[in-house]
């Protein structure tokens, strides 16, 4: 029974991904609506994310428990400001890590977990 509610509230919590492009580079738009404050924090999430859909929805709510991480509803919207990295998750996707910031006065918000690729550095200088 503690399984299902479990499972359960994994749905609830996740999508935790923002949406939009599926290639990113510094100064695009992005709507999120689960950030987190620290780089260390969303490389938590990477780590339990390329194991298991479990591991990440127990990280997620560990993160949400201590406010390392919040959830923003509705989504807002936020500006690429730094591409960290990339990494398959658990279900073999391409997401990227990218550090993002106010689009109404360029100041650091945080970290999020994007589908999709880095532009490629040809793409970035367009």
């Amino acid at each position: 029974m503690l399984y299902k509610v479990f499972f359960l509230i994994s749905f609830i919590l996740l999508p935790i991904y923002a949406n939009a492009e599926e290639t990113w580079s510094i100064g695009d738009e992005v709507a999120a609506f689960f950030v987190c404050k620290q780089e260390k924090d969303i490389m938590d999430l990477v780590m339990a994310d390329s194991k298991s859909q479990e591991s990440f929805a127990g990280k997620i709510v560990e993160k949400k428990i201590n406010q390392d991480c919040i959830k923003i509803f509705p989504p807002m919207k936020f500006k690429v400001s730094e591409i960290i990295s990339s990494y398959k998750d658990h279900r073999k996707i391409t997401n990227t890590v990218l550090k993002v910031k106010s689009s109404i006065n360029d100041m650091l918000v945080g970290y999020i977990i994007v589908k999709g690729i880095p532009a490629t550095p040809k793409q970035n200088s367009l």
